[in-house]
């Protein structure tokens, strides 16, 4: 006889194979089970001769990790499971543009001016203006403008005019570190970004190629010399707009090549009244210059690094309007850091 497992040869009534421990017919014969019950039988009530072989213990002590989940994988059923939750939803560029008009729109936007541009700033190439111009302002309130035409620095001596006749009042110094006189606001829908206030100045940028832009001031000024301390931190040209009313301003900037422009804006036109180089602009990126101008009735002296570089005569308006402070970008986008400005009244 031979194994039904492995084929070896079955000694005489042998009751496993000798080779693979298979048990044999012969012990199947000897001890009434059949090859197919159970390895141990339970024990119950009806064969109380059988014997119930202990289960080995699954207490191991206490859980060590009490707030993990002993639970088996396979005691839930994976079809009556709850799916995890999507991921959120992310806001489309369109949405979240429409989303930053409606809050501009609410908290009311900061922009003195945008004009339409047309030319290119690049190394040696004056800038030339074209004629395309639209102008918003902040509308004019008495009492705010007369706080913020009171407001000076208490704390420190006031700075002493430095440009001739000399006589002007100090009417505000501002440092432009914090908000005061200037404030932050998001990117609006033409790229035009106050703010923010970072390593103690104001950054005004503007993203979008053939346009310019000014932050405005919460005061109105006529006559007075106004400057401030401007750094081009990349792109092309920046720096004060003043007597902004929103139909009439005039625009005067500093450009990284070296060149200086300035602008009368009239009923959505902009008339170049200058248009040079000066050797007293530091050009180049991340250079400190301080750009002023002095406006007296028609006359405007224009002034880099308290050197006066041009005067010019021109009646276009001499009331009273906005202060700001302005980026353009011509060929790059472009962004600027403006510290300290001062403002003197005669």
């Amino acid at each position: 006889m031979h194994c039904q497992a492995c084929g070896a040869q079955l000694p005489s009534g042998a009751k496993a194979c000798p080779n693979c421990g298979t048990r044999t017919p012969a012990y199947y014969a000897n001890s009434g089970a059949s090859p197919n019950d159970p390895t141990i039988p339970a024990a119950s009530e009806s064969s109380p001769s059988a014997v119930s072989a202990p289960l080995p213990s699954t207490q191991y002590g206490s859980n060590p990790y009490p707030n993990m989940s002993l639970q088996s994988p396979y005691d839930v059923n994976p079809y009556n499971a709850v799916p995890p939750p999507p991921p959120p939803r992310k806001v489309s560029p369109v949405m979240l543009g429409i989303l930053t008009a409606v809050v501009l729109l609410v908290v009311g936007a900061s922009v003195g001016f945008v004009f339409l541009r047309n030319h290119p700033t690049k190394t040696n190439i004056p800038p030339t203006a074209t004629t395309s111009v639209v102008s918003n302002t902040r509308n004019a309130d008495t009492n705010a403008t007369a706080t913020a035409q009171s407001i000076a620095v208490a704390t420190a001596p006031a700075a002493k005019d430095p440009y001739p006749p000399t006589n002007g009042k100090l009417t505000l110094d501002d440092p432009l570190s914090r908000p005061f006189q200037w404030e932050a606001n998001p990117t609006n829908s033409v790229g035009l970004t106050c703010g923010p206030f970072s390593n103690g100045a104001y950054h005004v940028s503007e993203s979008k190629i053939g346009f310019a832009y000014s932050c405005p001031d919460q005061a109105q000024f006529s006559n007075f010399a106004f400057e401030v301390q401007m750094t081009i931190l990349h792109g092309d040209c920046g720096g004060i707009i003043f007597r902004n009313n929103g139909t009439k301003f005039y625009l005067f900037e500093f450009c990284a090549n070296g060149y200086y422009v300035l602008y009368a804006g009239l009923d959505n036109t902009l008339k170049t009244l200058v248009n040079k180089s000066s050797s007293a602009i530091t050009t180049g990126y991340n250079q400190l210059n301080t750009i002023a101008v002095v406006a007296n009735g028609s006359k405007l002296d224009l002034y880099a690094n308290h050197q006066k570089i041009d005067s010019v005569s021109d009646s276009t308006y001499t009331g009273a309007g906005f202060i700001g402070l302005a980026a353009e970008a011509d060929v790059d986008p472009t962004e600027l850091a403006f510290s300290n400005a001062k403002v003197w009244t005669f």
